[in-house]
């Protein structure tokens, strides 16, 4: 009886542990996920303000 307990027992406690990693595995993706699009949203403004000051320097060169 006191090892049949003592096994469901681990046995929940195991299924907890799985759950929690699982949940904490998401959550990661969830935020690797959120810093790749942070960055490239970043990297795209600089690359627009790349572009804006070559073209300023372009038509300040023309005239």
């Amino acid at each position: 009886m006191f090892l049949d307990g003592r096994l469901r027992a681990l046995e929940g406690e195991k299924k907890r542990l799985c759950a929690r990693a699982a949940l904490e595995r998401r959550l990661l993706e969830v935020e690797w996920g959120m810093a790749r699009a942070g960055a490239a949203r970043e990297l795209s403004r600089l690359r627009d303000g790349w572009n804006l000051a070559a073209r300023l320097l372009g038509l300040l060169r023309r005239r």
